[in-house]
């Protein structure tokens, strides 16, 4: 799974729509935090449209971010759909009971240990 940013993705459409109907899933990123996925559209059944939309990337970004998918069509056909992103909510103690630390680890550090944390045997810009 590639994972692209929202103006690299503007810029190279027609090679992510590529990419996609060749079974490659692409997520399109916004500041580093996924935001779509380009995924190759199956065999669709009667699927028709009245007429194909203008191509506003600001429409598109908020269509999607409000949960609706899009179908990206080449010569009438079905290539790629764009979809949400799902993301998963972060469970606070999730790993309640799953590890342990040695009581050994709240003993205080040895004095050269200590010494080397504040910087004692640094390189003092002589070698």
């Amino acid at each position: 799974m590639a994972t692209i940013n929202m103006h690299d993705a503007k810029t190279q459409l027609s090679d992510l729509v590529a990419r996609a109907e060749a079974g490659e899933e692409i997520v399109i990123a916004r500041r580093n935090k996924p935001a779509v996925r380009l995924v190759p559209v199956e065999q669709m059944i009667g699927f028709g449209e009245d007429k194909q939309s203008d191509y506003d990337a600001g429409d598109l970004r908020r269509a999607v971010e409000a949960g609706k998918e899009y179908t990206i069509m080449r010569d009438g056909k079905a290539v790629a759909k764009v979809v949400p992103v799902t993301q998963k909510s972060r469970v606070p103690g999730r790993f309640k009971g799953q590890m342990t630390l040695p009581e050994s680890f709240f003993d205080p550090l040895p004095d050269d240990e200590l010494d080397a944390w504040d910087g004692k045997y640094s390189n003092d810009g002589t070698w």
